[in-house]
């Protein structure tokens, strides 16, 4: 590998630094999968870093899903994971699982609020007394970390769904079968932002690694306000589709 070049006057830590160099190169296939990393002793001399730099600048990596290491035989070039189409897909959980990928969803928190934010409120259009359902999820593909959302919906019309699994089905799916609510439509606006600390615990990323986050309301096919999320895909493992008519 090429020497690569830190900024040892930089707020951002050297482990980050070198770690998405490397993951730079990974990307432009300057290195390829399968091809060999440097040993930490290797590395420290081509960086100038001592080996504890080195050693969390892979474990990022690995973390991250673009390195991998075998026992007795180094740290490797991880194979490249596919890459989704957010933001205009509805539901990006039957399309992964169209093309085969293992889709994985964990429920971090379900529950039904009365005390509602104000921007929830305003999106959902309900009015000061009404309360709405909290679904709180953290959405893998291929073992990758990628999605972390909360869905509101309004209690009066999902409240049925407190039973439910959501970790085994998908929600649109869900409203349909159980509720007859047909979803019509999305509105979503997305921007780019910065991992926190506790958003780099969860995907397994550095602090600072940039995130899409992402606001929708979805409507039904009477043009009723049925959900409203909030969430953050990490950006690293993503693209963005768009349509123009």
């Amino acid at each position: 590998m090429k020497m690569v070049q830190l900024n040892r006057f930089s707020s951002v830590p050297l482990y980050t630094q070198l770690s998405q160099q490397i993951k730079d190169k990974i990307l432009s296939e300057t290195i390829k999968p399968g091809n060999p990393l440097p040993t930490e002793s290797e590395m420290a001399k081509i960086a100038g870093v001592s080996s504890a730099v080195v050693r969390q600048a892979y474990s990022y990596l690995r973390r991250a899903g673009f390195a991998i290491t075998h026992r007795g035989k180094g740290t490797f070039v991880a194979e490249r994971k596919i890459t989704f189409e957010i933001v205009q897909k509805l539901d990006s959980y039957e399309e992964a699982v169209k093309r085969g990928v293992r889709v994985e969803t964990e429920v971090l928190d379900f529950k039904e609020i009365t005390d509602v934010p104000h921007d929830v409120r305003k999106n959902l259009k309900i009015t000061e007394n009404e309360a709405v359902i909290s679904l709180t999820r953290l959405r893998s593909f291929d073992k990758i970390k990628m999605f972390y959302w909360t869905s509101y919906l309004p209690s009066s019309l999902c409240r049925s769904l407190l039973d439910e699994n959501f970790s085994q089905v998908p929600l649109f799916e869900t409203l349909k079968k159980k509720l007859n609510i047909n979803v019509a439509r999305s509105e979503r606006w997305a921007e780019v932002t910065r991992a926190d600390s506790f958003k780099s615990e969860l995907f397994g990323i550095s602090e600072l690694e940039p995130l899409l986050y992402v606001e929708s309301i979805t409507y039904t096919d009477m043009g009723i306000t049925i959900d409203y999320h909030k969430g953050w895909y990490r950006a690293d493992c993503g693209r963005l589709y768009f349509e123009v008519r």
